[in-house]
Order: structure tokens, then C-alpha cells, then sequence
């Protein structure tokens, strides 16, 4: 994540600045399966890396008409690859995460 214009290394997910973090797990040059949920119904935001829950915790309710934005901090942004961005209309489940980590590991050399 981009933080004041450095790579702290972080995997944030935010909304209006109440979100989670996962420390500094990532390396540069590195392929990483990141996969993020959100339950509507509890309002608590889950990151996966690699098919493992990393994170979580509870964030500020969503509205359905609200923007997604990756890659950005506030007005910073960051220069990253990204191999494949999939967007589904539920909430995966930790089995479902898991699966699809196993089915696109090998595309990416994870």
C-alpha cells in the first residue's frame, strides 16, 4: 500500500478510512492471490493472501452504490502489476477462496 508516497508493504482494505490492514506481509516482485470479502450483513471486511485468512474486522456499512477503487490511498496512487481482477456478486466463503487460490497459483508461479 502506498502510505505519504512510500511502499510500506501493507494490504489495506478501506472504506472512508475504517478498514483493516494486514502488517507488512507482501515483497516487492512478488505474484500474490489477494482476495478480499465483504458481509453486508455483519459489515466485517476479510483479506485472504494466498487462500489464507489474513485479516479481519469490522469496517463501516457499504452502500451498493459506492465506487471501487484499487491501488489507491487517499490521492496517492501505486504502480502495480495486476494478473487478474474478478469481482463476484456474493460473498465468497473460505473454501471458495481457497479453490480458486489452488486453480490460479500455477498461472502466476505462487
Amino acid at each position: 500500500m502506498l502510505q505519504g508516497g512510500y511502499i510500506d508493504s501493507t494490504v489495506r482494505f478501506d472504506h472512508f478510512n475504517a478498514g483493516i490492514s494486514t502488517g507488512n506481509v507482501t515483497n516487492p516482485s512478488t505474484w500474490y492471490h489477494i482476495t478480499m470479502t465483504y458481509d453486508f450483513a455483519t459489515s466485517t471486511g476479510r483479506i485472504y493472501i494466498n487462500g489464507v485468512l489474513s485479516q479481519s474486522g469490522s469496517m463501516l456499512s457499504l452502500t451498493g452504490n459506492q465506487e471501487v477503487i484499487l491501488g489507491r490511498y487517499a490521492s496517492n496512487t501505486q504502480n502495480v502489476d495486476l494478473g487478474l481482477a474478478q469481482i463476484y456478486n456474493k460473498t465468497l466463503n473460505s473454501t471458495e477462496i481457497t479453490n480458486l487460490f489452488n486453480t490460479q497459483k500455477t498461472r502466476f508461479g505462487i
